[in-house]
């Protein structure tokens, strides 16, 4: 691994920048359990992990090997959500936020000098005869209604729609990432080293660097592109992959079939603003995809209702909306329970 271009003010004493990233967390390992640390290095650490994700990831990374060697563990401070959190800027994009309390947390954990320089030694060597990372495996969730936004280690920004769950494992070879349940735009950190694969349902994604929507919808899933380019498949390796461009979707349907790449509508993102827009839609596919901002469910009580095609746009934090529309505009009679509400024909 190369040096990672860190200014010299935010290194680990003795170091001159030449040293390669994991050298440098080693250094800062080794600082933070001596017991001797100021607080101007307790300032140059957290600048050190607020300079860059590979930082982070390294001293993550090199915490799990030494605590595969026995020597200590830390993990509780190195992992636990939002210790290197995600805030919001002023333009509403993500920015990362260090956590000014690790170093201070880690003091109480202090070790004698000759044991530090003991595990450094250890741990410098295992990385030296051993060079490949670890893997890193992590999962996120968000509740019915919420959003939230994920920097993942490698760099890699994650929004996470309503109702949406995902799991992650990275290692020095591939990053690979599942989406299980809802939706995504995610804007992938460039590593021509790494590829990044994301499946979701029977749908493949492949990129290296690039930002894209995914969404698994009633018996599909979608995949959106904003910018780079994206191979999309099977992830079955079976059928014809399609390339994506800028501004194209396709859908990766239930029985294996790929929709050719064709130009989305500016619908398709309105979500992160907070608007759920269906544009001639079936109105089971709808109410699958509102049901994600619902502590309520909606429910279709007649079969045949589910095949309408529908139009709609409403917010995502008063989804009533849609059944007061519904009502109104359409044939269609809805049923309040302390349970859920049903969509049923009118008569």
């Amino acid at each position: 691994m190369t040096a990672n271009c860190v200014p010299e003010y935010l290194l680990p004493p003795g170091l001159d920048g030449s040293e390669d990233v994991d050298a440098q967390a080693a250094a800062w390992l080794g600082e933070l359990y001596s017991g001797e640390l100021t607080d101007e290095l307790e300032a140059r650490f957290s600048g050190w992990m607020a300079h860059d994700r590979a930082n982070r990831m390294a001293l993550a990374n090199l915490e799990q090997t030494w605590q595969d060697l026995g020597l200590l563990l830390v993990r509780e401070d190195l992992d636990r959500e939002p210790a290197w959190g995600v805030k919001q800027g002023p333009a509403g994009e993500p920015v990362v936020a260090a956590n000014d309390n690790l170093a201070h947390r880690m003091r109480k954990w202090a070790l004698p000098a000759a044991a530090v320089l003991l595990i450094m030694v250890s741990a410098l060597s295992y990385l030296t005869l051993f060079p490949s990372s670890p893997v890193t495996e992590f999962s996120y969730a968000s509740a019915p209604g919420e959003s939230r936004q994920i920097a993942l280690v490698d760099g890699t920004e994650l929004t996470l729609g309503a109702a949406t769950s995902v799991s992650g494992r990275f290692s020095r070879k591939k990053r690979e990432l599942t989406l299980e349940t809802g939706r995504i735009f995610i804007d992938v950190h460039r590593d021509a080293e790494r590829p990044f694969l994301l499946e979701s349902g029977n749908a493949r994604v492949r990129v290296l660097g690039t930002a894209f929507d995914v969404q698994r919808g009633y018996d599909w899933v979608g995949v959106s592109l904003t910018r780079g380019k994206l191979q999309v498949g099977l992830s079955s390796d079976g059928g014809e992959n399609k390339l994506l461009s800028p501004g194209e979707r396709v859908e990766v349907r239930r029985d294996g079939t790929i929709s050719d790449p064709e130009p989305f509508l500016p619908s398709v993102l309105s979500w992160r603003e907070g608007n759920l827009e269906y544009v001639d839609m079936p109105l089971r596919e709808v109410v699958f995809d509102l049901n994600r901002y619902r502590s309520k469910p909606i429910v279709i009580g007649d079969e045949e209702l589910g095949d309408m095609r529908v139009t709609f746009a409403v917010p995502s934090g008063d989804t009533d909306i849609f059944l007061d529309a519904v009502s109104s505009m359409l044939p269609v009679a809805v049923e309040i329970s302390p349970e859920h509400a049903t969509l049923r024909k009118k008569t």
